[in-house]
């Protein structure tokens, strides 16, 4: 009795006629050739047996690809389907043409065992059973037996310390992890042979389990519901009314079958009757599928595992070449290696499971998914490296510790860390900042080369900026930046608006490394305060660097950073010298205008370089913005050196960099980032004191400064208050205080008072604050410079701590030499 199913079509000889699943499979060479792109596509039911496959589904070769992709640019492998209407199926290729009509669709995700399987496949989180193939064939095997083979794959033995599931499990902190597969277990195979008592309405189509795999009423399987069909007995190939669709054909719940079959840690031998010379790869990799559909008992061994990894020996030639590395299907379930070298090199392997998982080749090598033909399989240290910036974040594994922002419409100021330190990461930390445009996501990462990402081998220590759009593509590698450098993107989304992507700090600790790093609508010029979520500081304008070739005349510069914003405090010189050591002992003096700020030589500088005789010299000087005015609103460095030098070290330069610290804004203000201000620091106050003064102060500032301010008051307070005043003591101590008021006392103190700052620390700190403060603190230096304490003029005088003081015939101050200070 004839079945009517909506859809059911006329069945085609040697033709496609159901949507099959595209697969894109990358091919990597070892001999400098380039990569190689093939298209396959996973038939069903009568289309398998038109390409020449006894199961379903089958694999097919594409040819005509052009067409396909021609036709449809947003072609996502493992996900998009397409029927050729009239295209030609046989011999296991599937050849379409310009004139063949074309419809694409999407896998179905029913809850069907096909279903299912397609969405097992690709996955990257959770525990994946992995199966790896030792392959021999009539003239060929490989050197490796299956045990070495485990220890390259699973670290079995403890003799290969880094492997692939070491990358994963560590790379993914356990999220994504790689289990041996096992021998015994149970499956589900169609019955190729049974044909059942029952026809169907179109010639051609048959009545056995592929008709039930491929037709439906309204969804997939449902024809197993009915008793009409699904219940009738077996007719061939001998008549059987206990032998039906549900007992013989697996979506119908055809009986599972046990299987016990020799794998040892994770990997099985398979012996084929055919040679590996003169036959392609892929047709190897066939064979040795179909070998082990019938071992394990299933149609399809994505049913069963989630990887199969296919270790053939030497002798097959893709293209005519025998130098093919590996290959794997994008978002597929299987990948193939080239012999014991490829086969045993686990940066191989996370590059194909890697195409498993779904990615696409990347343009740099900080990752797993760059090119990986020049790596070699080391025991020792192995090629300890993850996946880049796109990459993790399409993995999902960090997705706890990822953050995403519109940096048209948000700034974000943090801390990034690598993903060595997951999950071992603050709540204010993340791990990939994605910046979100509607052509293609740009993803931010720290490249921190320790521990399980030890060995990337391109921009270690430095923050990548990467790019991947959502449809089939490579990423690409935008950018790089090291600390104090940035990267600016023009015209971000079509908006004629640029983005700004700056480092501010790097620290490559193995333990608490991190890079602070901030983002922000605008160029470098245009760059606002923000204050980092974690450390709740703003970082510095790198404003103007200069580097001095000093085997030339001109060694001399001038560094002009113009006009200062607002709430500068202080500005940052850095000087680093590379030079023969063999010459004058002075090489260069870093001065403001008159006066020299420090000197770079050999008196303090470490050597390098063949016998040690060129050295380094480097130091930092930090200064009040005060000291720097030499005229109003400019800042004016000028670096002298000795005359001409020889080229003898290679490297003979001189380096400056010229910066200034702003303060951050008010907590009433508009805050950059996304986790807030900080809270209040014990200093000052963010607006006046409780006590009106009789004029108007020069401080406090909207922020307060990290260090001692300036200055005091610009004019008097309006007179002795008649009791103590209300900050910085709750009462006047009889004894000198351990830091000024905020105003003169009701009476004079037993001691003199060192000079009034608005809100002093009691002592000077030896460093950064252990806890964050509004105002960034200059960074404390290594070396220690030398000051005299000094009055001059109307007047001025500065402390030994290079504290800075002006009066302009306001008061009249006395300096009073006091022991027991600093």
């Amino acid at each position: 009795q004839p079945i009517v199913a909506p859809g059911l079509q006329e069945v085609f000889q040697d033709q496609q006629n159901i949507p099959c699943t595209l697969y894109d499979s990358l091919v990597e060479f070892d001999d400098g050739s380039p990569e190689q792109e093939e298209w396959f596509c996973e038939v069903f039911g009568v289309d398998a047996t038109n390409a020449g496959s006894v199961t379903s589904p089958a694999t097919v070769v594409v040819e005509g690809i052009e067409h396909v992709l021609a036709a449809n640019s947003n072609i996502q492998s493992g996900v998009t389907t397409v029927l050729a209407q009239g295209a030609s199926l046989s011999n296991y290729t599937l050849t379409i043409g310009s004139d063949n009509a074309l419809t694409f669709g999407v896998v179905n995700t029913s809850s069907t065992p096909q279903a299912n399987r397609r969405l097992r496949m690709r996955r990257s989180i959770g525990d994946m059973s992995v199966l790896v193939v030792r392959v021999t064939t009539a003239d060929a095997s490989l050197r490796k037996q299956a045990a070495e083979i485990s220890g390259d794959v699973f670290g079995t033995g403890g003799v290969d310390k880094v492997n692939l599931k070491s990358q994963i499990d560590g790379c993914s902190n356990n999220v994504a992890r790689i289990i041996p597969a096992t021998g015994t277990g149970s499956g589900c195979r169609d019955n190729e042979n049974a044909v059942f008592d029952f026809q169907t309405n179109m010639a051609g189509v048959p009545s056995n389990c592929a008709f039930f795999n491929d037709y439906e009423f309204s969804a997939p399987g449902d024809i197993c519901d009915s008793d009409q069909y699904a219940a009738v007995g077996q007719v061939s190939p001998t008549v059987d009314a206990s032998k039906t669709p549900r007992t013989e054909c697996c979506i119908c719940g055809g009986t599972m079958r046990s299987y016990t079959n020799s794998v040892v840690d994770g990997v099985i031998d398979v012996e084929l009757p055919m040679n590996a010379t003169g036959n392609s790869p892929s047709r190897v990799e066939k064979a040795a599928i179909a070998e082990l559909e019938a071992l394990f008992n299933t149609e399809h061994l994505s049913r069963i595992f989630d990887n199969v990894m296919l270790c053939l020996p030497s002798g097959t030639g893709w293209g005519g070449s025998k130098y093919w590395a590996a290959y794997a299907s994008v978002a597929g379930y299987q990948s193939v290696y080239n012999g014991d070298k490829w086969c045993a090199n686990e940066l191989a392997q996370l590059h194909e499971v890697g195409h498993n998982f779904g990615l696409w080749h990347a343009w740099d090598n900080t990752g797993a998914m760059g090119s990986t033909t020049g790596a070699a399989d080391d025991v020792a240290l192995g090629n300890r490296m993850c996946y880049n910036g796109a990459h993790s974040w399409k993995l999902g594994w960090y997705a706890a510790y990822n953050d995403e922002i519109n940096p048209l419409t948000e700034t974000f100021a943090g801390t990034l860390v690598g993903v060595d330190r997951v999950p071992n990461v603050l709540s204010c930390e993340k791990v990939v900042l994605k910046l979100t445009n509607s052509d293609k996501d740009f993803y931010v990462l720290y490249n921190h080369a320790v521990g399980v990402n030890k060995g990337t081998s391109e921009y270690r220590n430095m923050v990548t900026v990467t790019s991947m759009t959502t449809t089939r593509t490579s990423t690409d590698l935008e950018a790089t930046i090291s600390a104090g450098s940035y990267a600016t993107f023009s015209n971000w989304d079509g908006s004629g608006q640029s983005v700004t992507v700056s480092v501010t700090a790097i620290d490559t600790d193995a333990t608490s490394g991190a890079a602070e790093v901030e983002v922000w609508k605008g160029g470098f010029d245009e760059r606002p305060v923000l204050q980092h979520t974690c450390s709740g500081i703003c970082y510095p304008d790198v404003s103007e660097e200069r580097t001095i070739d000093l085997t030339v005349d001109g060694q001399a510069t001038t560094i002009n950073l113009g006009d200062l914003p607002d709430a500068v405090s202080t500005v940052d010189i850095y000087a680093m010298i590379q030079t023969n050591m063999n010459l004058q002992p002075e090489y260069a003096d870093v001065k403001l205008g008159w006066k020299s700020l420090f000197k770079l030589g050999h008196d303090s500088g470490v050597p390098y370089g063949i016998g040690g005789n060129c050295i380094r010299d480097e130091n930092t000087f930090n200064l009040p913005a005060a000291e720097f005015n030499t005229d109003p609103g400019a800042i004016t460095i000028a670096i002298d050196a000795i005359s001409p030098l020889s080229s003898f070290c290679g490297d003979d330069k001189l380096f400056v960099r010229v910066s200034y610290t702003r303060a951050c804004p008010s907590p009433s203000g508009p805050v950059g980032g996304t986790g807030g201000t900080p809270s209040p620091t014990s200093g000052p106050t963010f607006g006046p004191t409780s006590g009106p003064t009789s004029g108007p102060t020069s401080g406090p500032t909207l922020a307060p400064n990290p260090t001692p301010t300036s200055g005091p008051t610009s004019g008097p307070t309006s007179g002795p208050t008649s009791g103590p005043t209300s900050g910085p003591t709750l009462a006047p101590n009889p004894t000198p205080t351990s830091g000024p008021t905020s105003g003169p006392t009701s009476g004079p103190t037993s001691g003199p008072a060192i000079g009034p700052t608005l809100a002093p620390n009691p002592a000077p700190t030896p460093g950064p604050a252990p806890g964050p403060t509004s105002a960034p603190i200059a960074s404390p230096t290594s070396t220690t410079v030398d000051r005299v304490s000094e009055v001059t003029g109307d007047p001025h005088f500065k402390t030994w701590k290079n504290e800075h003081f002006e009066f302009h015939g306001q008061c009249d101050m006395v300096m009073i030499s006091d022991k027991h200070f600093a």
